[in-house]
């Protein structure tokens, strides 16, 4: 369990002590990452975080790096777009040490000229190496929903390894005889799919990207659900409150009839209904329908 606490002026520790261990985790999270910099500071949170590690006031950045292998600790920090993390691991009979030169950092950055022309070049060749990694250059749309709805989108499969093979016609069957086969246990059924985006989708950063027009017409989903590659199915077990075959038993004890409206696969709701009493085991519905299949009955 951890301990938490708000110092006097403002900064919050969070404290965990793990007995038998003699190694030491510190860290400082700062509320401060992409998303916070406006036009004219894209990147400077990054920047700054590279700068920290090429010495203080009374350090070198070489120095630095002979107090960091010095004190046989592990320094390193991270930027993400909520937040940027400046942290050490090392040994406890070193943590007061480790966490002066922490401390020294974050106070008393040296940001020499040099420097910083020499860590610009840096962070240029790691977007450049970014660049050339699909799974970070481009977007990756995320789907989920009804598998037999979703298997419709699909043209590709990724398989247990990792390996990703076109979606033929018998696994897309074996995927909908593995539905039917939870479904008839009553669990809520959802498939999960999604794709590296190519189109102008691919570099979407937020609703004044050009592209968010296509994301604001509910329209258009469907043309951007194409091609997806199958990760796979789960099935939820969302089991009815335990007073509610009960209470069905009493309605229909007082000659009301109990119809259940529900978003779930066809097979699902009936297995549920038979869980909670609306249908006996063995007793086939007399009427289900899903919800596409209304508008045919008219107003009758």
């Amino acid at each position: 369990m951890y301990e938490k606490r708000v110092l006097p002026n403002g900064v919050t520790l969070a404290l965990e002590r793990v007995d038998g261990v003699r190694s030491v985790s510190m860290g400082v999270w700062i509320r401060a990452g992409s998303r916070c910099e406006l036009d004219g500071e894209r990147g400077a949170a990054h920047f700054i975080e590279h700068m920290l590690f090429k010495g203080t006031a009374s350090l070198t950045s070489a120095a630095l790096a002979e107090r960091m292998d010095a004190l046989g600790a592990e320094f390193n920090a991270y930027t993400s777009r909520d937040c940027t993390s400046y942290y050490v691991r090392c040994l406890d009979v070193r943590a007061r040490e480790a966490a002066a030169l922490l401390a020294d950092m974050l106070t008393e950055p040296r940001f020499d000229a040099g420097d910083m022309d020499t860590e610009r070049g840096v962070i240029l060749d790691e977007i450049r190496m970014y660049d050339d990694m699909p799974d970070d250059a481009a977007n990756e749309l995320l789907v989920k929903g009804a598998p037999e709805l979703l298997l419709q989108h699909c043209r590709w499969l990724c398989t247990e390894e990792g390996n990703v093979v076109p979606l033929t016609e018998s696994m897309r069957q074996r995927c909908l005889e593995h539905l039917e086969q939870m479904s008839r246990r009553s669990l809520r059924c959802l498939a999960l799919a999604g794709k590296h985006e190519e189109g102008p989708l691919r570099s979407y950063d937020g609703p004044q990207h050009p592209a968010h027009a296509m994301l604001a017409d509910v329209e258009a989903y469907e043309a951007i659900e194409q091609d997806l590659c199958l990760f796979g199915m789960v099935g939820i077990k969302d089991p009815a409150r335990v007073e509610v075959r009960d209470s069905i038993a009493l309605c229909k004890k007082a000659g009301i009839r109990v119809f259940m409206v529900t978003g779930d696969n066809l097979v699902t709701a009936e297995s549920i209904a038979r869980d909670v009493g609306i249908l006996q085991p063995g007793e086939e519905a007399e009427a289900s329908f899903e919800g596409s299949t209304f508008p045919r009955f008219g107003d009758t």
